[in-house]
């Protein structure tokens, strides 16, 4: 070997070591402390970005919204629209399709708790009616809606996690979440997550005694919105059951940014669409 290739070799290896020490590496334990739920099984119900976040550890959303709002698939494998009055899923197999469906139907129904129902509004029936031939559900709408596919990517309409394919963690024990090494954008770079659930006072405590590396639930200083503002307040009405001027009439009495100053807590903002803003096509 010349002393010109040692030294280039030499420059090589330089240069590799320097990108390595440069990348962080995969492994390790995070522990966590947060003042939401114990759990989080049921998507429809976690209406907070507090309980998003828990159940997005453990659960696929249907598909994803890029930066320009274009859905991209995530769970499903196929996301398309045959027709403009129909959108059209493919789920990895029939199992998956038949629980999105009871999933779906359960957050439309009349008893059901959630808000988020009226995702669903634009399919035929409001989704009380979705039902899944093998792997796949089509939804007829009653009008050709162009953002349900974007609507579709909503947290609160993910698969619920105990039928559903795992997300970046799964279960490990009590409040232990472990890396789920073959999740298809990529491992996470963590090992294992312990999360450990209390109340203010204890987020403080632990904080202080350094027992915990990462706490989730904490307000900002400044009320600014940290996260992407995904969760909603809707007020759903039925034209069949109320006067003609009744959405006029609450429009001119309503101010939303009064509302959301004055009666939601912070971080928050008003919405003008159906879509929460991040979900809505950037112009």
């Amino acid at each position: 070997m010349t002393l010109r290739n040692a030294l280039t070799c030499l420059t090589l290896l330089a240069s590799a070591s320097a990108v390595a020490a440069g990348r962080p590496r995969y492994g390790g334990e995070l522990r966590v402390a947060h003042d939401g739920p114990p759990e989080v099984a049921e998507p429809a119900l976690a209406d907070t970005p507090l309980e998003a976040t828990l159940l997005g550890l453990l659960s696929r959303p249907v598909c994803r919204t890029t930066p320009d709002g274009v859905a991209h698939p995530s769970l499903a494998q196929a996301l398309s629209r045959p027709t403009p009055q129909a959108v059209r899923l493919t789920l990895p197999n029939a199992t998956a399709a038949g629980a999105l469906a009871r999933a779906w139907m359960r957050l439309a129904g009349t008893e059901g708790a959630s808000p988020y129902r009226a995702l669903l509004y634009p399919v035929r029936g409001e989704g009380r009616q979705v039902s899944a031939s093998g792997a796949t559900l089509e939804l007829a709408l009653s009008f050709p809606w162009p953002d349900l596919e974007r609507a579709l990517c909503h947290p609160a309409l993910a698969a619920p996690v105990a039928s559903g394919p795992p997300g970046p963690f799964s279960a490990a024990g009590r409040g232990a979440l472990e890396a789920q090494l073959a999740w298809p954008q990529g491992r996470p770079y963590l090992d294992r997550l312990l999360l450990t659930r209390t109340d203010e006072r204890g987020l403080e405590r632990l904080w202080s005694g350094r027992q915990v590396q990462l706490e989730l639930g904490v307000s900002t200083e400044t009320g600014t919105i940290a996260g992407a503002p995904l969760y909603a307040t809707f007020l759903a009405f039925s034209p069949r059951r109320l006067p003609p001027d009744f959405r006029q009439a609450v429009e001119s009495a309503i101010d939303r940014e009064d509302l959301t100053r004055l009666f939601v807590h912070a971080p928050a903002l008003p919405m003008p669409h159906l879509l929460p803003p991040l979900m809505m096509q950037q112009g």
